[in-house]
């Protein structure tokens, strides 16, 4: 019998907050015991710094500029066929996918090729009718009057009635734009419940370590209240470290913390649950990052707009029985997020319908135990795309490549040289020419970045719970 497969992606989670990646706080127990039973990654590259480029290369094996998964389209362009879930399920495989996260959804074309797809949203009586929350907080009142005003005519503009109870409910509860871990877990449980055939390939997004965060009070050292959270807009733009104080950055980074750890918790009831249905064995087990998140490193806070490490160095873990895990590259590859459909249906002696030759030759190059390069790439931050760039990196350094500027860094240096002219590009010639084979190579066979002929409409609920998340 094929191995199950379940795919985790812990949304913004950074990979030097896990135990295994060197962390030392002791926040992810079973992240790190996972670890010790199978394969840690320690150099995975996301293909971007936001959730859709990253999740369009996971589930199509194609960088960003190949399949138009990206800051200028926002969507998945990719027929069923094409696509992880769609190649799974024509294995035979029963396929579900679970996200909390409002651009993984079938509204955006990620639910192709599964054969079910759960948006999981926050509860609200009426989802359609409007969230007064986010009215509130994407709206500014120079008055009370003004204030009251405006919620007036923002109940009036739709069915007040809903409104009001919509306003009411939120009054009364505990509302938040994400869902746990734990509703996610339920649905899991109740689909798994209902559908019975094996083997199964599920798929599941947490974004229980992306902002806003929840206060976990039990995994938190301090005292916190709501006065106490830093008044920040994250994902819109870059922050001027030195307009945050040091105690507001101290305590995003222990909220933070608190998220992993939680989140932590709840993998461990995903596997505790596995076990029970009697799936754990013959089940492979991936989790993962689609990017990190930056805390004021370099003056940066939030993701979406720049590919520095703490962005796009993501933690990758994959634990399976030991038959399957042999078919997976070494623990020194660097491994590209796009090589992933390629790795999981080699697990089991098939092969992936390749989309993209560069990431083809990039994965078999790989499982032959040959390290390649691997690109990251920007289109622009996921509200604006007017910007295009790509990072290769290969062992030990990085080369950055702009439309009129390129770079070659040490990795283990601080500053990065940026040349214009040509004049003087790098030192070690030979690591420079090394590179310029490379890109040769990769460059080549890289068309202009795909691009939509129309703007794709985001229905109304869906647009409000990318202002709650800090995309609009």
């Amino acid at each position: 019998m094929k191995p199950n497969i379940v795919l985790v992606i812990a949304d913004c989670l950074r990979r030097d907050r896990i135990g295994c990646y060197g962390y030392d706080k002791g926040i992810t127990p079973t992240l790190d015991s996972l670890a010790s039973k199978g394969i840690q990654y320690n150099d995975t590259i996301s293909t971007g710094s936001w959730t859709v480029p990253a999740h369009g290369s996971l589930f199509s094996g194609m960088y960003p500029s190949e399949n138009g998964a990206h800051a200028k389209n926002k969507s998945f362009p990719i027929v069923e066929s094409k696509t992880l879930a769609g190649q799974l399920t024509s294995s035979g495989y029963q396929t579900v996918g679970f996200s909390t996260n409002p651009w993984i959804t079938p509204e955006f074309g990620f639910a192709s090729g599964f054969d079910d797809f759960y948006n999981i949203k926050p509860t609200i009586p009426f989802d359609n009718a409007g969230n007064p929350k986010s009215f509130l907080e994407n709206t500014e009142f120079e008055t009370v009057f003004q204030r009251w005003g405006g919620i007036a005519n923002w109940l009036v503009s739709g069915n007040p009635a809903k409104r009001a109870i919509n306003g009411l409910y939120q009054k009364l509860t505990d509302s938040h734009p994400i869902p746990t871990a734990e509703t996610v877990l339920s649905r899991m449980s109740a689909w798994k419940e209902e559908s019975a055939e094996q083997p199964f390939f599920m798929f599941v997004n947490f974004m229980d370590v992306h902002e806003p965060y929840r206060l976990h009070d039990e995994y938190l050292e301090g005292e916190f209240g709501s006065d106490d959270i830093p008044d920040i807009k994250w994902n819109l733009s870059s922050l001027d470290q030195d307009s945050i104080s040091k105690s507001s950055r101290s305590q995003i980074n222990e909220i933070y913390d608190a998220s992993v750890q939680y989140l932590d918790d709840q993998i461990n009831s995903l596997l505790t649950w596995l076990e029970s249905t009697g799936d754990l064995d013959n089940t492979i087990v991936i989790v993962g990052s689609d990017h990190g998140q930056s805390l004021g490193e370099q003056g940066f806070w939030g993701h979406g707009s720049f590919l520095q490490n703490e962005l796009v160095k993501l933690p990758l873990i994959v634990s399976a029985q030991k038959e399957y895990l042999n078919r997976w590259p070494s623990s020194s590859m660097t491994i590209s997020l796009a090589e992933l459909p390629y790795y999981i249906l080699n697990s089991f002696n098939e092969k992936f319908d390749s989309n993209s030759s560069i990431v083809e030759n990039s994965a078999e190059t790989k499982l032959q135990g040959n390290n390649y390069p691997v690109l990251v790439e920007s289109h622009g931050p996921h509200e604006a795309g007017d910007f295009t760039g790509k990072n290769i990196s290969n062992e030990g350094y990085r080369s950055v490549w702009l439309s009129n500027q390129y770079s070659l860094r040490n990795l283990e240096e601080e500053t990065m040289t940026v040349n214009l002219d040509g004049s003087d590009y790098v030192q070690k010639k030979q690591v420079y020419d090394e590179f310029v084979q490379y890109e040769d190579e990769i460059m080549s066979g890289l068309e202009k970045p795909k691009e939509m002929d129309s703007v794709r409409q985001i229905e109304g609920g869906t647009k409000e719970r990318l202002e709650d998340l800090g995309y609009m």
